[in-house]
């Protein structure tokens, strides 16, 4: 359903000339399936090969905070170079969930609006590291001042218990922040109401059934001919068949 919300969102957010990757999932998951199989594979089994989000932020066991962008992502400067449009949307996965940038480019600047769904119960030096990235990467490619600011920043939009709808949260404030053109105080206030008012996993459930009939009636948009290749490219390969032994000669005559 991930990967479908995009396609839909991608819909969306092209009628609206905002840029967004559509992030394709691998091919096929064999390897898992074959535990011998892994022993010949030479990376972490913990990452997929094909993320669902634009950059992926892992901390190793001293806290150090590396950055990797997905290969169909359309960061890679050869992608970033011919984006369509002045505005972008990218996902931004922390070690424990995924969060949200909008990139508004002007003539002179850079607005960075970052939401974490997490709220204040979120992952804090994640966030401070997000930060510093957009600077350090994207403020070079862009030549531009960047203002970077997080928005609804004391909300939980998770604070059911039992809501793990981390993504589907993020195309619900995309979708109302940009398609239904919502400030975000507006929309920060609408959250912590839901919260408040315990109507908050209804309410995104709703939503997320409400993008599953969109994309059974056709609305959504595929990965391109190069993000398809990329997914061809990355998905683990299964092992060669080893070579069959010759067969002994026969005695019969």
């Amino acid at each position: 359903m991930q990967y479908q919300s995009n396609c839909i969102m991608k819909k969306f957010l092209d009628r609206h000339s905002v840029n967004v990757s559509v992030l394709p999932p691998c091919v096929h998951y064999d390897l898992w399936k074959h535990p011998r199989w892994k022993e010949d594979y030479d990376k972490p089994l913990d990452e997929d090969p094909c993320p669902d989000c634009d950059v992926r932020f892992t901390a190793d066991a001293e806290g150090v905070y590396r950055a990797k962008i997905a290969p169909a992502s359309i960061l890679i400067p050869s992608r970033w170079r011919k984006r369509p449009y002045m505005d972008t949307i990218i996902l931004i996965g922390l070690p424990q969930h995924i969060t949200v940038a909008y990139i508004k480019e002007t003539s002179t600047q850079i607005f960075v609006e970052y939401v974490d769904p997490a709220g204040p119960s979120g992952d804090r030096q994640g966030c401070e590291e997000v930060q510093m990235w957009i600077h350090s990467y994207l403020g070079p490619r862009m030549g531009k001042t960047i203002k970077f600011y997080q928005a609804a920043k004391g909300i939980n939009f998770q604070c059911d218990k039992n809501d793990v709808m981390c993504q589907t949260w993020i195309w619900y404030w995309v979708y109302f922040r940009l398609i239904r053109s919502i400030n975000t105080q507006v929309l920060s206030r609408h959250i912590y109401r839901l919260g408040q008012d315990k109507n908050s996993l209804e309410r995104v459930h709703r939503f997320n059934c409400w993008l599953a009939d969109l994309y059974k009636l056709g609305f959504y948009t595929n990965e391109s001919p190069s993000q398809t290749k990329v997914a061809l490219l990355h998905t683990p390969k299964r092992p060669q068949p080893a070579a069959r032994a010759e067969k002994k000669p026969s005695r019969m005559q």
